[in-house]
């Protein structure tokens, strides 16, 4: 069942899972995990979702921006790094100023 959302990121961080055997290590790359803050289904609340790399190659996340969408629960969590995924319908507004302390680096995460 899909849920609704919508707040301004407060965090954009790559997103992989490492997958380990015996002598042998590789990772997947998964996209990008968003830091929301504002509504999930009409409540208050913070939480990382999960976007592909296309949404972001296409929207550029950064920090202050207002972002609106749908996304899936993650079913196990012990496998995915965000509490929320495939994400959909999902638009972005231009970037706000953030509140607090800005990261280290101007524009786009590198």
């Amino acid at each position: 069942m899909k849920i609704d959302w919508q707040g301004d990121i407060t965090s954009v961080q790559p997103r992989f899972r490492l997958l380990r055997s015996f002598d042998e290590r590789h990772h997947t790359y998964l996209g990008y995990a968003l830091r929301i803050r504002g509504s999930i289904n009409r409540n208050d609340a913070e939480a990382w979702f999960g976007v592909g790399k296309a949404f972001h190659e296409k929207h550029r996340f950064e920090v202050g921006q207002a972002a609106t969408g749908q996304a899936h629960a993650v079913a196990d969590p012990r496998v995915e790094p965000v509490d929320f995924y495939k994400v959909s319908r999902l638009t972005i507004e231009p970037r706000q100023k953030p509140a607090g302390t800005p990261p280290p680096w101007q524009g786009v995460a590198p």
